[in-house]
């Protein structure tokens, strides 16, 4: 039996580092808004690569979230197949989730610099559409026990 409040811990943890993710991408988006406003960092010798950079950064943004979503689908059918206790298919849930908001997070990272260098706003759609991605795994209790397929007894031991 797990330790009463161990996994509502461990899934609060897992709310704050994933708002955390959250937080740190829209502030440095913002600022790097702020930063192209004011002082530009583009020059006219990189706008001949702009639509270059959008291509990059979309392209990158696709397979990294296509490969998340694979990635993390397999994780979770190894966690439902496995015959470990709650507490340790929390452990790996939550390495399968951590693993999730890297490969969503640097696309949307590259796209802010890339954004930086060129100056083209139409960049700014990869880190709104990485944020949206990390927002909708946005762990609760729910979407853990959904995910994992726990079975009744496993729940009550969640509680």
């Amino acid at each position: 039996m797990i330790e009463q409040g161990t996994t509502n811990a461990d899934i609060k943890s897992l709310r704050i580092l994933c708002a955390a993710l959250m937080v740190g991408m829209i502030i440095f988006t913002a600022i790097a808004v702020a930063i192209n406003s004011f002082d530009p960092i583009a020059n006219d010798s990189l706008q001949v690569y702009s639509n270059i950079a959008l291509a990059v950064s979309v392209g990158f943004a696709l397979i990294f979230f296509l490969t998340a979503r694979y990635f993390f689908s397999k994780r979770m059918i190894a966690i439902k197949n496995s015959s470990v206790n709650v507490y340790e298919k929390l452990n790996q849930y939550r390495t399968a989730f951590v693993s999730y908001m890297a490969l969503c997070e640097a696309p949307g990272l590259l796209a802010v610099v890339l954004f930086l260098l060129s100056g083209v706003y139409w960049l700014l759609l990869v880190p709104i559409a990485m944020i949206l991605a990390i927002a909708a795994k946005f762990p609760t209790k729910q979407k853990l026990i959904n995910d994992m397929e726990l079975n009744w007894t496993e729940q009550q031991e969640m509680e």
